[in-house]
Order: C-alpha cells, then sequence, then structure tokens
C-alpha cells in the first residue's frame, strides 16, 4: 500500500477521535418547561439533544405531589410550612453519560454563609456546591465540582440535597445546568492499529532508503 495513503488514513482516524466532541447542553429549569407547567413532579423529564434528563423521588415541604417551579428556576428550600410547596430534595437520572459542567442560580432569599449543594450517586459524591450568599433576583452561574463523581452514568440515579435549615427562611431557585456528553478516550484496539500503522510507515521508508 503507497506509504502517503497509510499515512492519511492514520491520520483520518486519529482526527475523528480527537475531534469527536460534543457542545454543550443547558437545561432550563423554569416554569416555561412544558413538562414543569404543572409544578416539578415524579417521572418529569427534559429532552434536550438527545440527553435526557428525568427527575424522581421529588419532596415537598407539604408533602404535596409537585414542587413549585416559577420564572427564576425551581424553587428550592428547607421549609416545612404545610402552605408551601416547595422543593426540598430530589434525584436525576441521565440517558447517557454526561459530565455536569455548570449551574445557575436564578434567585436567593436570606441564604446563610457557607450554604452548599450536592449530589450523590453510586459511583461517587460531588463535592459541596456553593450557594452564594445573601438575597440576590440576578442569575448567577457557577462551576459545578463534581468530587469523585467521574461521570454522570447514564440510568444511574443521582440525590440532590442541600444544607439549609429549616429554621431559616432561606430559600433559591435553581435555573438551570449545563452538561456535555461524556467521550469515551479511544480504546486499546485502536491505539494498537495506530502502533501498527505506525510501524508499517516505518518499515516502508526503511525498505525506500
Amino acid at each position: 500500500m503507497n506509504r502517503k495513503l497509510l499515512r492519511w488514513i492514520v491520520l483520518l482516524f486519529a482526527s475523528t477521535i480527537v475531534n469527536t466532541g460534543y457542545s454543550d447542553t443547558t437545561f432550563v429549569l423554569d416554569e416555561t418547561v412544558p413538562a414543569f407547567l404543572d409544578g416539578l413532579n415524579d417521572g418529569d423529564t427534559i429532552s434536550i439533544d438527545g440527553i435526557e434528563l428525568t427527575f424522581t423521588s421529588v419532596v415537598t415541604s407539604n408533602g404535596s405531589l409537585f414542587g413549585d417551579v416559577e420564572s427564576n428556576g425551581i424553587l428550592i428550600s428547607a421549609a416545612t410550612n404545610p402552605m408551601y410547596t416547595d422543593v426540598v430534595s430530589f434525584s436525576v437520572t441521565f440517558n447517557q453519560d454526561v459530565q455536569i459542567l455548570n449551574y445557575t442560580i436564578g434567585a436567593r432569599e436570606d441564604i446563610p454563609t457557607n450554604s452548599t449543594f450536592s449530589l450523590v450517586g453510586s459511583n461517587g459524591l460531588s463535592d459541596p456546591n456553593v450557594i452564594p450568599d445573601g438575597t440576590s433576583f440576578d442569575e448567577i452561574t457557577l462551576g459545578f465540582l463534581p468530587g469523585t463523581i467521574p461521570v454522570f452514568e447514564g440510568g444511574e440515579t443521582y440525590a440532590f440535597s442541600h444544607n439549609l435549615s429549616s429554621v431559616e427562611d432561606s430559600l433559591f431557585n435553581l435555573k438551570g445546568i449545563t452538561v456535555a456528553v461524556a467521550v469515551p478516550e479511544p480504546g486499546l484496539g485502536f491505539t494498537l492499529f495506530l502502533m501498527g500503522f505506525g510501524s508499517l510507515i516505518g518499515s516502508r521508508r526503511r525498505c525506500n532508503k
């Protein structure tokens, strides 16, 4: 086989692996989402760019079957007032392996310092992710700290929790999260393929001297 053709094939395969990237996908989590027209319910699913995000195990302040979703996002607190339908906790599942890149808080009220949330699943626990203190109705986007979770595995459930206190009237809105599909590294077979072609090209060079 022609040496230039071999080199072209190797470069083609290599560039395919390197350039198999995926654009970031942002899930907006506010009242404009059709799945949230009646609030946040168990089984609500959002699908964007082929990635599905499903909510389960939704726990609310008054035990209702739905949690409050506003224009600023999912309303989250630790309140136990029977008049409130704030979301206290929930779980999420993706349909494929993803990495969470960042999250957006739409608004927050009376958040004490050192307030955080985290996600935990069968393959790890995220670091505490900051909920900025104070009160603000301006959106803020922060980088997500995955901790020991290398990737959010498709089909696995991850529980969301926070350290807000039911004593304080603290709340915040989770407005969105941005994810990217986790691209697997090239396997051993492909690595051996490259090594084999590289060796063959080297042999051709020696023979052609």
